[in-house]
């Protein structure tokens, strides 16, 4: 049961070994790119954790830097609450639309045409 993976990986290896070889390549370079990133971001968010009151300096220090950062800015239009649920219902529709006509194209496509290009 477990060999039968490596068996077909063995055999997609020699059949087309280009094609092969540029989604090795792919697969190595996301993963890469992913964990680079996590470890990234897992540094920032821990950088001051060594502190136990860091929430209690770290966030009326950015609240404060932001609000003297905002007063050099000659326009400033206040943001109301709305935009943000505005916001992110604007995104969630763009994605149920975009799931629902992929999935409708699943549906009606021919199953014949799809495995002949395999």
């Amino acid at each position: 049961m477990l060999l039968y993976p490596f068996k077909l990986l063995l055999r997609h290896l020699t059949r087309s070994r280009t094609f092969s070889f540029i989604n090795l390549l792919g697969l190595t370079i996301g993963l890469a790119s992913c964990i680079l990133i996590s470890l990234y971001v897992y540094q920032q968010l821990s950088f001051d954790r060594f502190h136990p009151n860091h929430a209690r300096i770290a966030f009326p220090l950015a609240g404060w830097a932001v609000s003297a950062w905002m007063q050099d800015f000659a326009y400033r239009t206040p943001i109301g609450w709305w935009l943000y649920p505005a916001g992110g219902g604007v995104v969630l529709l763009i994605a149920l639309t975009t799931v629902a006509f992929q999935t409708l194209k699943a549906a009606n496509a021919n199953p014949v045409r799809s495995l002949r290009s395999e």
